[in-house]
């Protein structure tokens, strides 16, 4: 059966603010019906958080949600799995490729939230008898960009029932969450207590908070060698290419022709110095983008129309446990560097979003002992935290190749790789 998109329109109860959600209208008459029995289309991220604390008493349920956040992790995705997820692939994270399961909603966790929403747990505040009304409060989860976030998971016992909170959006490092205690006529309750980082880095914590990473495609460390060609753009940066990986001891010489050298700018370890937002919103996300113009070669001012200007960048997540850690990224920065260009630009970005902009500059190249400026536009969002931008000169690079390099809150490990093909080979 052919499906056509449709959206609706849902009203939060914990706020006035209205979210959008695409739903298929297979699902439309059973969340229309839920708005008029009073149950939220499009629950706020509080409502949500309160519904979660009814399912961590299922052992099956902690061990889904803690699959899908390591997997996220292991894909270079932050601590998080998605209610896309949670209804479609259970268990699995982001990264994952898959088609959408034929066993829609087949996951504890969907199983657990629909059963807590219909009133059949004894969940304070739901009186809805219909198993329609569970079941479209998860059909609008499915459609957005909510999600559970776990920070610390690793730590995590494999036992003790998370406490569950929220992310307020707000400029304050703590939130009250969620735990579903019984009084003593054995009727369920539920209470908040106060929780920050402090307790969230030895307790478990669950976030529900928005997704803002699962559009792009991070940086993974490879080991073994040189992968064959680049990974996919990272979607939205605006880019002509993201770059390849390699393991520390691969060999990633660039395929020379007799006698000559080839330069590589290798990007060897990524180090952050600090959290740029609040815990509740998740790791840090940085981009790293540089303008270079591969393989400049020419000899005249009319030659040089022949050559671009290109910017690489790619994307790395830095877990909130990871800051002051190196993390091994080993990929390409420039790959054919001639010594005829005197620098390039590099600009170290943390992802906050907003409106599309662009940071204007110049690279320098030489042509028969004059320099030229080449200007270039490197593409940014309005609030992005800007951690370092400006230029690297040649001279500077090959001197030092920028070894445990602080460029304000990150320190960079840069390597100049020389390649020589003599006749010989």
């Amino acid at each position: 059966m052919k499906k056509r998109i449709c959206f609706v329109f849902a009203l939060s109860v914990f706020s006035a603010m209205a979210m959008f959600f695409t739903v298929s209208c297979e699902k439309e008459q059973r969340i229309a019906e839920a708005g008029a029995a009073g149950l939220p289309n499009a629950p706020d991220l509080e409502r949500i958080a309160s519904f979660l604390s009814d399912a961590v008493s299922d052992p099956s349920v902690l061990k889904e949600v803690h699959s899908a956040v390591s997997e996220s992790y292991a894909s270079g995705y932050d601590e998080e799995y998605l209610f896309s997820n949670v209804a479609d692939n259970p268990g699995r994270g982001t990264g994952f490729k898959a088609m959408k399961s034929s066993e829609y909603g087949e996951g504890a966790l969907f199983r657990n939230m629909v059963s807590t929403i219909n009133g059949e747990t004894g969940f304070p505040g739901i009186h809805v008898k219909s198993g329609d009304y569970g079941q479209a409060f998860m059909d609008s989860l499915a459609a957005s960009d909510i999600q559970i976030y776990w920070p610390y998971s690793e730590r995590w016992d494999g036992e003790t029932e998370p406490v569950i909170t929220f992310d307020h959006g707000q400029d304050k490092d703590w939130n009250y969450g969620f735990i579903l205690r019984k009084d003593a006529d054995g009727n369920k309750v539920v209470s908040r207590v106060l929780v920050d980082e402090a307790y969230a880095m030895h307790n478990p914590v669950w976030v529900v908070n928005m997704n803002k990473d699962r559009h792009y495609v991070p940086l993974v460390q490879k080991t073994g060698g040189c992968t064959d060609g680049f990974p996919e753009p990272s979607a939205g940066s605006g880019s002509d290419f993201s770059t390849p990986s390699a393991g520390p001891e691969a060999d990633c010489s660039v395929p020379t022709k007799s006698g000559e050298t080839i330069y590589t700018l290798m990007l060897r370890s990524f180090t952050a110095l600090k959290n740029y937002d609040c815990w509740l919103a998740g790791a840090s996300e940085y981009f790293i983008k540089v303008g270079a113009i591969e393989n400049f070669t020419a000899s005249t001012e009319a030659e040089m129309a022949l050559f671009s200007p290109t910017i690489t960048d790619f994307y790395i997540v830095v877990r909130r446990g990871e800051v002051g850690t190196p993390k091994e990224v080993n990929t390409i920065m420039v790959s054919d560097w001639t010594l005829q260009m005197s620098s390039i630009a590099m600009m170290i970005v943390e992802d906050d979003g907003g409106k599309k902009t662009s940071w204007d500059t110049e690279i320098m190249v030489k042509v028969n002992s004059k320099s030229y400026g080449i200007t270039l536009s490197i593409p940014l969002n309005s609030k992005d935290d800007i951690v370092w931008r400006g230029s690297l000169s040649s001279r500077y690079l090959f001197a030092t190749d920028a070894s445990h390099t602080k460029f304000n809150d990150v320190l960079l490990d840069i390597e100049i790789v020389e390649t020589y093909n003599n006749s010989d080979w």
